[in-house]
């Protein structure tokens, strides 16, 4: 189940105005990371699912999304979805990759 909230903090974009905030698991509990505070982060509804769709990517790509589909996200989105590709992937028991 998704928090939700009002508020102008987002860990990846910047608001002035109120808008819908969400809890993001960094490690996602879909791929079994924990719901301990360190794997929470507050997004807005926008950059959560932004997030989440280049995850799916890293996933997707084995942890190297060509950049002419990942440049359409913001450097906070890569790097947050990078966070979360990273611990899967060390529960996986495979290394990390590299581009």
């Amino acid at each position: 189940m998704t928090e939700r909230a009002l508020g102008t903090t987002c860990a990846v974009h910047e608001h002035r105005d109120y808008v819908p905030i969400e809890v993001h698991h960094i490690h996602p509990t879909g791929l079994n990371g924990p719901d301990i505070p360190s794997n929470r982060v507050k997004l807005c509804a926008n950059g959560h699912g932004s997030v989440h769709l280049y995850l799916s990517l890293l996933i997707k790509h084995e942890g190297v999304v060509p950049w002419s589909t990942g440049r359409r996200y913001g450097k906070r989105v890569r790097d947050l979805a990078r966070q979360g590709y990273d611990a899967w992937r060390s529960t996986q028991g495979a290394t990390e990759v590299t581009p």
